[in-house]
């Protein structure tokens, strides 16, 4: 199987104020976050690649624009910790209307149908599973969020 990973950058401040007080991240700080998306099948395009990597740009962007140079605590719910962000990420991506950008091309489908579990993006006339998302604060941490049908060990 390929998979390809695409990395993006954004800046963004958060505070974690369920930690107790005289946490470091109980308090307002930011980071400069690294995203990570990791996009995989069975067989290349006539092109030898998975699909082009500037394909995928169009499809995160927006996300990106709408965490750069913000406070997280301001757009989210929930507690912004990279778990968290890494599981947002993996669920926007996969809830995206993605048949808007090229309406006239008619996508590649090949190899076995996917089970229902497994959700599938349209990039550059194909259809993807979308296998992993990471966050990273830093260079030494990574949050994985995992499509549960990548998980599965293959027999």
């Amino acid at each position: 199987m390929y998979e390809i990973i695409k990395q993006y950058h954004f800046s963004a401040a958060h505070a974690l104020p369920s930690l107790p007080e005289g946490h470091k991240c109980h308090n307002l700080h930011g980071h400069n976050y690294t995203m990570e998306l990791c996009l995989s099948d069975n067989w290349l395009d006539d092109h030898g690649m998975l699909v082009d990597f500037a394909e995928i740009d169009w499809v995160v962007e927006p996300l990106l624009k709408k965490v750069d140079h913000n406070n997280l605590n301001d757009i989210f719910e929930f507690q912004t910790t990279s778990e968290n962000l890494a599981h947002w990420f993996f669920n926007e991506i996969n809830s995206m209307d993605l048949h808007f950008r090229k309406e006239k091309e008619k996508p590649k489908y090949i190899g076995k149908k996917p089970k229902e579990i497994e959700r599938i993006i349209h990039i550059g006339h194909r259809y993807l599973p979308l296998r992993w998302v990471s966050i990273s604060e830093t260079e030494k941490t990574k949050a994985v969020w995992r499509s549960l049908a990548s998980t599965r060990i293959a027999k």
